[in-house]
């Protein structure tokens, strides 16, 4: 396999975050829920021991996530990618649970979305298991195009197997080689700057970001040192660079490229406002950033 199955995926409202074995508690507590396994093939998977076994068997898939609703930083569920065959060049996407407070609102449609946006890039074909009595799972999968192919005993994870329909959607094949983005993810910030990221971890692409930047006059960062390389062109204004102790100073029309593992600090202590376009290799990151805390030097 030439690609991840479990990597980190947002928008702007949901983060799928790979699943770990500490996420055990707060996941049980929204499959303690009888009602959300009602409508499913094995309802009995809020008992604790049962659902014990399901989260044993989404670890060993490496490619389990849990659904993470970014305002309030609470998991609202849990889906996964698993059976990749390469010779097919397909997948399954399944095991997708919500709490029920998450039911009716399109969360599923945006999640799904966001898993076959990332996995297309890479196989041709997903497949989908939906319980045959799962009415709501099944409607789920109509809403998203998905064409019924098949109807297959199935054996979940150390369950006892289940008739499930076989779900499929295929990678259009005249799918456009370009995307324009109109809507791009505004970072929230405290210091009144406007960063807007057009690509980046935002929309799945963790080898580069790029985001249009406005620092308002007197804004200033602490120091960091970024595991990324950063390139930032000026718009209008001027930015102050201070480079492993140097001060470089930045105006309308040029820029600079900065290799990462420099300690930077970035700041406008000027009257205008700068605007500004920043690249970062590999994508920005807070957890790439490594920056100090203020008043530290």
């Amino acid at each position: 396999m030439h690609f991840s199955i479990q990597p980190i995926l947002e928008d702007q409202e949901y983060q799928l975050i790979p699943l770990r074995q500490g996420d055990f508690e707060s996941l049980y507590e929204v499959a303690s829920d009888p009602e959300v396994w009602k409508q499913h093939p094995n309802k009995d998977r809020y008992q604790r021991k049962v659902f014990q076994n399901f989260f044993q068997g989404a670890m060993e898939s490496k490619g389990a996530f849990k659904i993470v609703e970014k305002a309030s930083g609470e998991i609202l569920g849990s889906s996964r990618y698993y059976d990749y065959d390469e010779t097919t060049n397909r997948i399954f996407i399944g095991y997708t649970f919500y709490g029920t407070k998450s039911w009716g609102k399109g969360i599923n449609t945006k999640v799904k979305k966001l898993m076959l946006n990332y996995i297309f890039q890479f196989v041709d074909q997903v497949y989908f298991h939906v319980g045959k009595d799962n009415i709501r799972s099944r409607k789920a999968m109509e809403r998203l195009g998905a064409r019924k192919i098949d109807e297959q005993e199935v054996a979940y994870f150390g369950e006892p197997s289940r008739t499930n329909i076989v779900y499929e959607i295929k990678k259009e094949k005249n799918m456009k080689k370009f995307k324009i983005q109109q809507s791009p993810f505004i970072v929230p910030t405290t210091d009144g700057k406007l960063i807007e990221e057009h690509w980046g971890k935002s929309t799945q692409n963790s080898n580069i970001s790029i985001a249009h930047m406005v620092a308002p006059s007197n804004w200033s960062e602490p120091h960091q040192t970024p595991e990324f390389d950063e390139f930032t062109l000026i718009i209008s204004g001027k930015k102050q660079f201070e480079i492993d102790g140097e001060t470089v100073i930045l105006e309308k029309g040029q820029s600079i490229m900065i290799e990462k593992g420099a300690r930077v600090r970035y700041s406008n202590p000027f009257p205008k406002e700068c605007v500004y376009v920043s690249i970062c290799l590999p994508a920005f990151s807070m957890e790439l950033v490594n920056r100090e805390q203020e008043g530290v030097d």
